[in-house]
């Protein structure tokens, strides 16, 4: 049973988190809303073949930034967290540009690859897929510094913040 935080008992941190987590859950019900619908939009207007094709390519994104994170994107923002409750600054910056170089790398060796391996993909299909597979490859790479400035708002507690950029 979850129950709404009081001041006198819990205290403005308590409240200021449960006032984050409902806006960031009302935002993910937005964003799965507004999906669901452009999905529908999308399948009837291009037709099955086309929009599988596309969901082929985004499928392979998905997995991609998911293989690119490496767990970066939760353990940057815990230790944000920890540091900024400590005042340890430097320790800050130093989380986040690592987490950064590696996702940068790890990004550019995955968009590299699919890349390179996304014409092999045209074998599976009747219509070309490369191309799409292509754009979502260069996708990976604009993705990180996105996913990375996520994770330092939510070190900071800004899930107002997070929540508006995990709609766009």
């Amino acid at each position: 049973m979850t129950t709404v935080p009081t001041k006198e008992k819990d205290g403005p941190e308590s409240r200021q988190i449960f006032l984050g987590s409902a806006f960031v859950m009302a935002s993910r019900l937005v964003s799965m809303a507004a999906v669901a619908i452009f999905s529908v939009f999308m399948a009837r207007t291009l037709g099955r073949d086309v929009y599988g094709l596309i969901s082929i390519a985004i499928g392979l994104f998905g997995i991609a930034t998911i293989i690119s994170d490496l767990g970066l994107n939760v353990s940057s923002a815990r230790y944000t967290a920890i540091y900024r409750k400590e005042s340890r600054q430097a320790k800050i910056k130093e989380v986040l540009v690592a987490s950064a170089g590696i996702k940068m790398c790890t990004g550019l060796f995955l968009m590299a690859m699919l890349f390179t391996l996304a014409p092999s993909f045209d074998i599976l299909f009747s219509k070309p897929v490369a191309p799409l597979i292509q754009i979502m490859a260069l996708a990976v790479l604009f993705n990180m510094p996105a996913s990375a400035f996520q994770s330092v708002i939510r070190g900071y507690s800004r899930m107002d913040l997070y929540a508006g950029t995990n709609m766009v």
